[in-house]
């Protein structure tokens, strides 16, 4: 057994717990044919914990299939997402999004995903005003690619400056009733804060490098930066992007897709901007570097875990064909579902000391179904499906589907608690356990190559670990740090 685990959880509490696990799934391997996963859940919980109501366990019952659904639901929509070409940090950015409402009491969270929104609105709103007339209708003017792209890079950099909590903001000028003056400003970037411009800008959007400097010499645009497109920097004073002392940036953007926008808007084709334009990598920053670390750090405490393999030996056909389903790629409730029974058992009746009783039945769901599925990444990792690095991705988007099913089922107060139990120490040891139990119980081929598994994503993780210049003790500071931050 790897040393973390001998430091939380005696080599007794462990046997108790394997033997809890085996016996569980060989009891539903068993179970009669009409009777169904929840009845056998009631039951087996009522048996084993005479001391809790009727009610109590139904509900416990209805938590653990809830949760386990939602979470494979998470995993497929996660997969689905980037099928379609999304990134996982933007599907997870805006899962945690979507799950706004469990944020109700954390002030910090709701403030600044609100301005999100307002921002948006905002942005939608002056590039609506851009591409219609007084009297509502769309503007045909021949070069409103050029007013558009003043207003994109404005509202960029503004969603941009949202997302980093600047002060500062961009606007485009609008000209006065009599027209624009000759050489005036196109654009501005201000402190909010002071009211202080930062920067000036004079914007030429024209269709090569050799028309945009020719226009910037018909004019004097003393003070005023250069701002041209995307790909044609003509000399060292000009810039692609509007840029603000604390170094928020605009989207670049080229004379190509600024007339997409134009042809777009002229067509009756315009399309609002959405959350997509969000970067939303810095969007979902700090949960997703968290989310990352916290499964390098599963992959480092739960690994070398071998009771499991002592133990579970000689299982019948019944139990081995249940394990081998819940190890295999695909959802698969009743196995996950069994194993969190188990260890719910195992918490309310004190065997395992590093989870406490009361401990909820969904966060000890989110336990079983991260030690599930990083046994199915192990499992692929050793069969050449995956690469160790492809291997460390997937488990980071297990975590990912983990985190974004704890925002979207639980109460507020409770969200950073969850996480740090199910991703921290207690849970990678108590998942490893769990993992390599179900493992080994799906028969000793595929418990072998779970095993060799973690130790192969054990020295994975070392060298990710090593490069990142972390160690595990920082890695798991600053995951709390984070999630402090983030939900507290």
């Amino acid at each position: 057994m790897s040393e973390s685990a001998k430091s939380m959880l005696s080599e007794d509490e462990i046997s108790q717990l394997v033997s809890l696990q085996k016996e569980c799934l060989r009891r539903y391997a068993h179970k009669e044919e009409h009777i169904t996963l929840e009845q056998w859940l009631n039951d087996e919980l009522q048996h084993a914990l005479p001391d809790h109501s009727q009610e109590e366990i139904s509900e416990w019952c209805g938590q653990i299939l809830n949760q386990t659904e939602l979470l494979q639901q998470k995993q497929s929509q996660l997969q689905k997402s980037k099928e379609d070409g999304r990134s996982k940090e933007s599907w997870f950015a805006g899962e945690l999004i979507k799950s706004t409402e469990h944020f109700v009491n954390q002030e910090h969270s709701v403030a600044f995903l609100q301005n999100l929104d307002s921002a948006l609105v905002q942005a939608n709103q002056s590039l609506l005003k851009t591409i219609t007339t007084k009297s509502g209708a769309i503007n045909q003017n021949p070069q409103l690619k050029g007013f558009l792209a003043e207003q994109m890079q404005a509202q960029t950099f503004n969603l941009n400056a949202t997302v980093a909590r600047s002060p500062y903001r961009a606007k485009a000028l609008e000209p006065s009733p009599s027209g624009y003056k000759k050489n005036s400003v196109d654009i501005v970037v201000k402190n909010t804060k002071t009211g202080k411009t930062a920067s000036r800008y004079q914007a030429k959007y024209y269709q090569d490098s050799c028309a945009t400097e020719a226009a910037f010499k018909r004019g004097k645009y003393n003070g005023q930066q250069k701002l041209v497109p995307k790909g044609q920097k003509i000399n060292a004073k000009s810039t692609e992007v509007l840029t603000s002392p604390d170094g928020v940036t605009s989207n670049p953007l080229s004379v190509q897709e600024a007339q997409q926008l134009q042809d777009m808007a002229q067509s009756g084709n315009w399309k609002p901007l959405s959350w997509n334009a969000y970067n939303t990598k810095a969007v979902a920053k700090e949960l997703a570097v968290q989310t990352g670390q916290a499964a390098l750090l599963g992959m480092a405490v739960a690994g070398g875990v071998t009771v499991a393999e002592q133990m579970v030996q000689g299982e019948d056909l019944d139990v081995e064909r249940i394990a081998e389903a819940t190890v295999t790629a695909g959802a698969d409730i009743a196995g996950n579902a069994v194993a969190t029974a188990a260890l719910k058992i195992a918490v309310e009746k004190g065997t395992i000391k590093i989870l406490p009783p009361g401990t909820p039945v969904s966060t000890l769901a989110d336990i079983v179904f991260v030690a599930v599925e990083n046994g199915k990444v192990l499992k692929q990792a050793v069969e050449g499906e995956l690469t160790p690095y492809e291997a460390a991705n997937a488990m980071e988007e297990t975590t990912m589907a983990t985190v974004a099913g704890i925002a979207a089922s639980t109460q507020a107060t409770q969200i950073g608690s969850s996480i740090g139990m199910v991703l921290g120490p207690p849970g990678a040891v108590v998942g490893g356990i769990i993992g390599s139990v179900i493992g080994y119980m799906a028969g000793s081929t595929a418990g072998r190559l779970v095993a060799r598994g973690r130790q192969m994503m054990r020295k994975i993780t070392r060298e990710i670990l090593c490069t990142a210049g972390k160690k595990m003790k920082d890695i798991w500071e600053s995951l709390q740090i984070g999630l402090a931050e983030a939900f507290e």
